[in-house]
């Protein structure tokens, strides 16, 4: 057989193996669909990329107390560190996919130490038993290649970057979510903040009010029923005093359960 003969051969063994993959080749179902929606106009269709970094762009609102929060999103948020686990789980599983596509070399290398007895003789000719210690070294190098004729490596490589892929999106999607919840609860709690000084300045002035209505209907002014409406604003008001509290520290366990915070040990 010449060199042109065996060269031929060698191209169709592995056109062969090639052809020989495990399973077919994914392709996208075919589905008829409009181009896009009659009531469409102007808009644009939207182009997510799940993987695409948005950077710190809660910078725009200029809040240094949301940025220091916003950075122990990556630090401390449990959603956001299992995703990440998750990711570099499937970068390992990819590069372990990998590797089977190369031969694996193992060395060994050991040493034995033991006695034997020799026999021998003292000065006076009698036999005696002598102790000899002798070190046995071994080495040995091993080789093992699997070559991926049937396409076994190259199909579990593939569904593992798509993994890996997926794994990426979701750690994008994971740490976006939590840093424009995080945003939106920062915001509500400030929000309250406002509203609990707007209460309290309220419930004084109509403490005041009620007072003053007191004393007029103590002089024979006012009614007894200018007293009761005044009563009923004024514990109305408390009462949105006392929930405006409560919703502030809700909101203030949820911005520390983002940050991976205890909620008893955090404060804002």
């Amino acid at each position: 057989m010449n060199l042109l003969q065996r060269g031929l051969c060698v191209a169709c063994a592995s056109t062969l193996a090639a052809a020989c993959a495990v399973g077919p080749d994914y392709h996208r179902p075919q589905f008829d669909a409009a181009a896009n929606y009659k009531e469409s106009g102007d808009w644009k269709p939207s182009e997510p990329n799940d993987v695409l970094s948005r950077g710190p762009w809660w910078r725009i609102f200029n809040d240094d107390a949301l940025d220091a929060l916003e950075v122990q999103i990556d630090i401390s948020n449990q959603n956001v560190k299992a995703a990440e686990a998750a990711f570099e789980q499937s970068r390992a599983l990819v590069s372990q996919a990998r590797a089977g596509f190369w031969p694996t070399i193992a060395a060994s290398l050991g040493a034995q130490r033991q006695n034997s007895p020799t026999l021998g003789t003292n000065v006076t000719g009698a036999p005696t038993t002598a102790s000899v210690s002798r070190t046995t070294v071994t080495a040995g190098v091993s080789a093992n290649w699997d070559i991926d004729i049937w396409g076994r490596i190259r199909r579990s490589t593939e569904s593992n970057v798509a993994s890996a892929q997926a794994s990426s999106a979701a750690l994008a999607a994971a740490r976006l979510s939590a840093q424009s919840e995080l945003a939106i609860d920062y915001f509500e709690l400030r929000a309250q903040d406002q509203l609990q000084k707007l209460l309290d300045d309220t419930v004084e002035a109509e403490t005041q009010s009620l007072h003053i209505t007191e004393s007029r209907y103590k002089f024979g002014v006012a009614a007894r029923a200018d007293v009761v409406t005044a009563q009923t604003q004024l514990l109305s008001s408390q009462a949105q005093q006392v929930n405006a509290k409560i919703q502030r520290a809700i909101l203030e366990h949820a911005v520390a359960v983002l940050v991976g915070k205890q909620p008893a040990e955090f404060a804002m």
